[in-house]
């Protein structure tokens, strides 16, 4: 790691920073950039060469390498306790005004070499999801009234606190190299029937049965182990809303690399509708 890079690892146990400024240093990860990827082919009869069946990406493993360079004693009792086996940790990289992180879980806990003075270690993670995804998120609104108020603000003449969103379709990019989950929060202004959210290019949707009254949201989440659907009602109060999905509703719905064209609708009372897709702003295979 350079200079001006800092590496977090934290877990229910505590946190620990890997800076310059840090008596811990990472001098090498292994495993940050390369993806293994179990690809099946089969062959038919008297087929030259063969076809792909399938293709998985597997799990991530990292290896860590670095040093604890002062008061070693404690420090190595801190590293033992925070990077400690069964417990989940988040291993996050900052670098070039960017942050990423992994959730992984310890393979081997930290070893160190002996001797005085600084003592070098070395510590395994593997991570299920081995996709590295970024801290920030971007909440992008797909239909509805857009804000048009801001401070400071001149108040002559005629102005508007908002205006309506009348164009059916949005585009949402995704700067990444990977396909983002999302969370699709439908939101009732007035009554309004059958929401939908539909993806142009992959000709998928995801679409909420019967009437969504006013104040209500439901919030659709595609991402892998959180699929599903929750109702917030006005007072607040929270359930589940899987019932109320179409049959046909894709929860793998996402935002593909590059332009995703998305388009919002309803069988009744379109303009009652307030549409908002909210993802991480980037996914990528490597650092």
């Amino acid at each position: 790691m350079d200079k001006k890079t800092k590496i977090t690892y934290k877990s229910d146990l505590g946190e620990i920073l890997f800076a310059v400024s840090s008596p811990f240093w990472v001098s090498e990860i292994k495993g940050a950039s390369g993806l293994p990827v179990d690809v099946a082919v089969s062959a038919g009869y008297k087929q030259q060469g063969g076809s792909i069946s399938s293709q998985t990406v597997k799990q991530r493993t990292l290896t860590i390498n670095g040093s604890i360079l002062r008061s070693v004693a404690v420090n190595r009792r801190k590293m033992l306790d925070v990077m400690a086996p069964l417990h989940k940790g988040t291993l996050t990289v900052e670098q070039n005004g960017e942050s990423w992180y992994l959730e992984v879980y310890p393979t081997q806990a930290p070893d160190f070499d002996d001797g005085e003075g600084a003592q070098a270690f070395q510590f395994s993670a593997v991570a299920p999801f081995p996709y590295w995804r970024t801290t920030a998120t971007a909440r992008t609104m797909v239909g509805g009234l857009q804000a048009l108020f801001k401070t400071p603000f001149y108040t002559g003449g005629k102005w508007y606190i908002s205006k309506y969103s009348d164009t059916y379709l949005t585009n949402v990019r995704n700067t990444g190299n990977v396909k983002i989950p999302i969370k699709a929060v439908f939101k009732a202004v007035t009554d309004c029937t059958e929401p939908e959210l539909y993806h142009v290019g992959d000709r998928t949707y995801i679409r909420i049965l019967g009437t969504l009254y006013a104040g209500q949201v439901i919030t659709v989440n595609t991402a892998y182990g959180q699929r599903g659907a929750t109702l917030t009602d006005k007072d607040g109060t929270t359930s589940d809303a899987f019932h109320r999905l179409d049959i046909g509703s894709d929860l793998e719905l996402g935002l593909d690399p590059g332009d995703n064209i998305l388009r919002y609708t309803a069988r009744s009372n379109r303009e009652g509708l307030r549409l908002y897709v909210v993802a991480e702003e980037g996914v990528v295979n490597g650092l």
